[in-house]
């Protein structure tokens, strides 16, 4: 564009530049038309260029206050953009562009990850854990369990005490919060255990009933052991298999089998003499033999055994002794040692005489032994006297000659004997013998059981 004209110049004025701005036109016009005189001003005008802001934001957000465009007469200081789990590290270029800068701008956004702390919560089990440190987006191996709770299995790591398990034992996690110097709490998730429980019979080979299963700490349902015969049941044998644990069907804490136990049963057998009184007590295991005491002698009788078998007990028995009474043969001769009779006879009883056959010349006066109470073999023999004759002298006056004949009076006794009644004064004292000695003994076996007991 030139600096002067003459009157005989038309002059068209060319545009002129600006860095940073589009030449909007002269305010006077952009020619001076022919035969123009005076000196002459143009004044430019301007609008200033818009450039492209553009913006890196690698996985960001950017913030919506940031310019996408500026221009030569602006100054721009921009904004942090935002990205989850990242801590803005600044814009490229320092995020400002200076007034007169001119062109296209670009912009990138650096990230810094965010660091958090992971705590490990036992949840009602024993043991401590260090926390662990984690960082965004890199993957990480949670710290293998370290807490332990009896009576229960760790299942794994849940993010409320009561929520559910998310993440396993050691799981790799990535991202478990985006919030920087957060701590996320991870509580330890316990799976009770359980166990199994057998009963079996006194073998230890056949179950009982089917196995029950058993939550730690839990009771067992006893079952109905079998009848055993002979036996009394007595409880339940436990083998556990862990000897650190005591064995209870009551607590279980472990796998457990019960067997039943059994105690034989004993009885008891009183061997009772044949007046009542106690010979002797003794106590049989079932099916056992009792060993039967001495048996007194008993005047007149024979021992002939026991009213009771007692070689297979199988309850309390009562025993009493069985006698016989002893027989005896009491013989009856004649004076020439005929046999008029001959008798059995039980002890202490008495025989009874046969009819003796007359004897000429004789008279019977008895018999040689008494009878009345007989405790032997008797031979009894018939005793006779001579019958004496008297002759007397005639008397005046009467017919023949009278003969008186004068027996003697019987010496031996015939028959019983009198009553004896010293043998019922034995008897008695005998009698009352037995029951002091009967008393006695009952009062000693009482003393012996509440001792026992």
């Amino acid at each position: 564009n030139p600096s002067t004209y003459t009157i005989e110049d038309e002059v068209t004025l060319l545009d002129p530049t600006r860095e940073g701005y589009v030449f909007a036109g002269w305010l006077e016009g952009d020619t001076i038309p022919k035969g123009s005189t005076g000196d002459k001003t143009f004044t430019a005008s301007w609008t200033a260029i818009n450039y492209n802001i553009t913006y890196e934001l690698n996985g960001g957000t950017n913030n919506p206050a940031n310019p996408s465009t500026y221009t030569i007469e602006e100054e721009v200081t921009l904004l942090d953009p935002t990205r989850i789990g990242y801590n803005f590290a600044g814009w490229s270029d320092g995020g400002k562009i200076a007034k007169g800068s001119t062109g296209d701008k670009t912009f990138t956004a650096s990230w810094t990850p965010i660091s958090y702390t992971v705590r490990y919560d036992s949840n009602g089990g024993e043991g401590t854990m260090a926390d662990s440190t984690q960082v965004f987006v890199a993957s990480s191996t949670l710290t293998a369990n370290g807490f332990i709770r009896e009576g229960h299995t760790f299942a794994g790591w849940a993010t409320t005490p009561d929520g559910p398990v998310v993440y396993a034992d050691g799981a790799s996690v990535l991202n478990l919060t985006s919030i920087d110097g957060a701590i996320v709490t991870l509580y330890a998730k316990w799976n009770i255990n359980t166990y199994t429980v057998r009963f079996f019979d006194y073998t230890g080979t056949v179950q009982i009933g089917e196995t029950q299963i058993v939550s730690w700490g839990g009771a067992a349902v006893p079952v109905t052991p079998p009848a055993r015969t002979g036996y009394t049941f007595t409880g339940w044998t436990l083998t556990g298999d862990d000897d650190t644990v005591e064995t209870s069907l009551d607590n279980v804490r472990e796998n457990i089998d019960a067997v039943a136990t059994y105690a034989l049963n004993r009885f008891t057998v009183t061997f009772l003499n044949y007046d009542g009184s106690v010979l002797g007590t003794v106590r049989v295991p079932y099916g056992g033999a009792a060993t039967a005491p001495e048996v007194p002698e008993r005047e007149g009788y024979t021992f002939t055994g026991w009213d009771t078998p007692f070689d297979n007990v199988t309850s309390d028995l009562t025993v009493t002794a069985l006698f016989r009474i002893n027989t005896y043969t009491v013989t009856f001769m004649n004076y020439d040692g005929t046999v008029l009779s001959t008798q059995t006879v039980e002890w202490n009883t008495a025989a009874t005489a046969p009819e003796v056959p007359e004897r000429e010349g004789y008279t019977f006066i008895g018999w040689d032994k008494d009878f009345s109470a007989v405790k032997e073999d008797l031979t009894v023999t018939a005793q006779f006297v001579p019958v004496e004759t008297v002759e007397n002298e005639p008397v005046p006056g009467t017919g023949d000659d009278s003969v008186a004949t004068l027996e003697d009076e019987p010496v031996p006794q015939q028959g019983p004997a009198p009553f004896p009644w010293w043998w019922i004064v034995i008897g008695v004292g005998a009698a009352l013998l037995l029951f002091l000695l009967r008393f006695f003994l009952v009062k000693r076996r009482k003393r012996e059981a509440q001792a026992a007991a």
